[in-house]
């Protein structure tokens, strides 16, 4: 999903792999209904309006859409290729605010810190804290939903 040319790094993967080899991968679902990046994005935005998430663009979600991810992998030479629509919680950690903190520290909502002020920065935690404390389980972890594909091809 990082690749700048997806299809030639296939390609590449798919050279190197023997007659019969397996290519799997997971990768994220589209960043509507990822509860993991949707909750705390919108949490982080403290009354900003936040770009949109490109999704068909080296990126996390880069092969985020269906189509897009079977056309690629086929392109670059793999045959058989099947995706699998797979939900896991996301485990931020044992209490909103080690969740926030956790959260706080992954790139895609780093980069929303940026430019802030001390106070702001301050109430950016404060959303993120509440918006996790949202989502405790009854064991006290914070889990929010995450949906992945699972790509399997053949060579």
């Amino acid at each position: 999903m990082f690749f700048a040319d997806p299809v030639a790094a296939f390609a590449n993967l798919a050279r190197a792999t023997a007659p019969g080899g397996r290519l799997a991968l997971v990768v994220w679902q589209p960043f509507a209904g990822n509860e993991w990046v949707e909750v705390p994005r919108a949490a982080l935005a403290i009354g900003r309006d936040l770009p949109p998430v490109p999704e068909d663009v080296p990126g996390p979600f880069g092969l985020a859409d269906p189509d897009r991810a079977r056309r690629i992998v086929a392109d670059a030479g793999w045959s058989t290729v099947e995706l699998d629509d797979v939900h896991v919680p996301y485990d931020y950690g044992v209490e909103p605010a080690t969740a926030a903190q956790h959260a706080s520290e992954i790139g895609v909502f780093r980069v929303l810190f940026e430019g802030l002020d001390e106070a702001r920065t301050a109430q950016a935690m404060d959303a993120l804290t509440a918006a996790m404390a949202e989502h405790v389980t009854r064991d006290g972890r914070v889990e929010l939903d995450s949906k992945i594909w699972v790509i399997r091809a053949s060579h």
